[in-house]
């Protein structure tokens, strides 16, 4: 009787002690599983910011942008009165409209920039609706681009200044949406690459 019950204390502190070794096992996988996660969205963080820091220029003043009042001095006739760039106002319009877009309002800051920097005209409005739905939530102020880690003094002035900074990107061969995407946004560049020649395809090319 006296070894049946040691027999059975024994198999007893045996189950409590295996309990206890599985619990502190699986507490230890969880910490390091959850250290890992909080580990990669500090990098992934990091690499946002990095990449904003790389590939953009510090924000200038609104002083600082050049916004011309024309193409071109020897020019016979202003481009913004041809039918081309009244087309394309009226496209970049029509798109942010149909989003119910606060930047409808500066269409034609979107093709001058566009045109004045030689970049397509419908690149900064898609970017505009994936970073900012089109400037209805911004995370730094008159900033609907994602560009960089400041404001702007005005819409107008970021169209600009984001329109100078894509044609270095042109400049150095980047033209198309998705290979500008793992410079603009290198922690999702295939979806981001997407969603802009979504938004592009939703104004014609002219």
């Amino acid at each position: 009787m006296l070894l049946h019950r040691e027999a059975q204390k024994t198999r007893l502190r045996r189950l409590v002690l295996s309990t206890v070794f599985i619990g502190c096992v699986s507490l230890l996988v969880a910490t390091i599983g959850v250290m890992k996660w909080v580990s990669a969205q500090g990098q992934e963080h990091v690499a946002i910011l990095q990449s904003m820091a790389m590939y953009t220029d510090v924000v200038a003043t609104q002083s600082e942008i050049i916004i011309p009042d024309k193409f071109g001095e020897v020019e016979a006739e202003d481009p913004r009165e041809t039918a081309l760039f009244k087309k394309k106002v009226a496209a970049v319009k029509s798109f942010f409209k149909r989003y119910k877009a606060p930047l409808e309002a500066h269409a034609e800051d979107f093709v001058r920039a566009a045109d004045s920097y030689g970049i397509d005209y419908r690149l900064l409005p898609a970017i505009a609706m994936i970073e900012s739905s089109g400037g209805k939530f911004l995370f730094r102020p008159y900033n609907p681009f994602g560009w960089g880690r400041s404001g702007f003094p005005s819409f107008t002035a970021a169209i600009y200044d984001v329109a100078r900074g894509m044609s270095r990107y042109y400049a150095g061969g980047l033209r198309e949406p998705e290979r500008i995407a793992y410079r603009y946004n290198p922690v999702t560049p295939e979806s981001w690459g997407r969603k802009a020649r979504t938004f592009m395809n939703q104004m014609p090319a002219l």
